[in-house]
């Protein structure tokens, strides 16, 4: 399973990229090939899909590092012709990853 994502770090800053998941791994690739996490499915900790995030993304925590997913654009970034990220793909994308990692933790 691969989606366009955002990590959200504070209040102004992203970083565009794909999220991953294979049967035993997640991970986090920017776009320019940096992996920002490449994990094990055993060391989710915690995978929450809060209601303020309209079904577009999802709080996860890794071991002991936190991230904030967002499968829709952030309002801080430049408009350009790419349509990946536009709210209705990100809610597809959101129910998909719920789906997929409620499945994966429910099942160690």
């Amino acid at each position: 399973m691969r989606s366009p994502a955002w990590l959200l770090y504070g209040m102004t800053r992203s970083v565009a990229g794909e999220l991953m998941l294979t049967q035993e791994r997640i991970l986090f690739e920017t776009s320019d090939g940096r992996r920002i996490f490449d994990a094990p499915l055993g060391e989710i900790i915690a995978v929450k899909f809060p209601w303020y995030y309209f079904g577009g993304g999802m709080k996860l925590r890794i071991g002991a590092e936190a991230y904030r997913v967002s499968f829709a654009r952030p309002g801080n970034l430049p408009d350009d012709l790419d349509q990946s990220g536009d709210i209705g793909s990100a809610r597809r994308s959101g129910a998909e990853w719920k789906t997929a990692l409620t499945a994966s933790i429910r099942n160690r």
